[in-house]
């Protein structure tokens, strides 16, 4: 089980092992894990971009454990955008690419993260995300509004 310590590279090693979910045949996705402004630097065709946009811990006791001894829940809470592959995206590859993506995330509930020497089971879940808060996220990046859903990365993290 991933430590308070470790956390931060815990966060890195979901995000990477979700990336390559993602980018894996038969989805064989072009995945990049940016920020909202930088999500097309480098990238040409259509792709989807992995942001990293809020964390929640959520302490909680086992009744069997020791005073003192916590336990925490992490929630991660990324935006999946799809891009497509021109600007008018007239053969909607955007829109191929956002179902994909989405379906991958439903067909796999349970990833394996490595961290060191082990693996902790991290549960996925896709979200809608109302259009104002879209609309606030997209707004604070400059950027246009992009076909988009979130989702939920859920872990136990000890004291």
């Amino acid at each position: 089980m991933p430590t308070l310590s470790s956390y931060g590279q815990t966060i890195a090693s979901t995000t990477l092992t979700l990336q390559q979910l993602l980018s894996a045949a038969p989805a064989k996705l072009q995945v990049t894990a940016r920020t909202l402004d930088a999500a097309r630097d480098g990238v040409f065709g259509a792709s989807v971009n992995l942001f990293l946009y809020h964390d929640d811990l959520t302490g909680y006791r086992d009744g069997h454990e020791p005073p003192g001894t916590t336990h925490n829940i992490a929630e991660l809470f990324y935006l999946l955008s799809a891009y497509p592959g021109d600007a008018s995206d007239a053969d909607a590859v955007s829109h191929r690419a956002f179902g994909t993506a989405r379906a991958v995330v439903q067909q796999n509930p349970v990833l394996a993260v490595p961290f060191g020497d082990r693996s902790t089971n991290v549960q996925l879940r896709s979200q809608s995300i109302s259009m104002e808060n879209l609309a606030k996220l997209w707004l604070a990046s400059s950027r246009p509004l992009r076909l988009t859903f979130g989702i939920i990365a859920t872990f136990t993290v000890s004291g």
